[in-house]
C-alpha cells in the first residue's frame, strides 16, 4: 500500500493536491544492498477513485420501465461526472435512424440534472 499527493498529470488528470492512496507491487533489483532498478505497478482505477473520478460505466441506471427512450439518470452520478469533467473538449454523440453521428465540441457544461441537461457549443462551419 502507498500513500502520496498527486503533484503530476495522471491517465489525463491534472495535479489535484490531493493525498490519495493505492494498492501495487514493487519490483526491485538489488546488487550488494544497494536498488539498482525499480519497477511499480499501481491499481490505476484506485488512484483515480481516490481522486474522485468515478468511471463512466453505470452512469445510466436501468431503463425506464415507463418504455420511455432513454434510461433515467442517478443525479449523485451525474454531479460525480460534471465535477470529474477537468476541460471543456469532449465528443458529443446521437443517432440519427439508426446512425451514430458525433462531434468535438470544445465547450461543455451541466445545466440541470432535473430534467438531466449539458450544454455543448457547436461552430456552424
Amino acid at each position: 500500500t502507498s500513500t502520496g499527493t498527486h503533484t503530476n498529470e495522471y491517465l489525463g488528470v491534472p495535479p489535484t493536491g490531493l493525498t490519495v492512496q493505492t494498492r501495487g507491487s514493487n519490483i526491485l533489483t538489488l546488487e550488494n544492498g544497494k536498488i539498482l532498478t525499480e519497477s511499480v505497478t499501481w491499481d490505476g482505477s484506485e488512484l483515480l477513485a481516490g481522486l474522485g473520478i468515478r468511471p463512466l460505466r453505470g452512469i445510466a441506471a436501468p431503463a425506464a420501465s415507463d418504455g420511455g427512450d432513454f434510461p433515467e439518470l442517478d443525479p449523485d452520478l451525474m454531479k460525480s461526472f460534471n465535477r470529474q469533467f477537468i476541460t471543456g473538449v469532449t465528443v458529443v454523440t446521437t443517432k440519427e435512424g439508426e446512425t451514430p453521428k458525433g462531434l468535438a465540441a470544445n465547450s461543455y457544461c451541466s445545466v440541470s440534472l432535473e430534467p438531466p441537461l449539458v450544454l455543448v457549443c457547436v461552430q456552424k462551419t
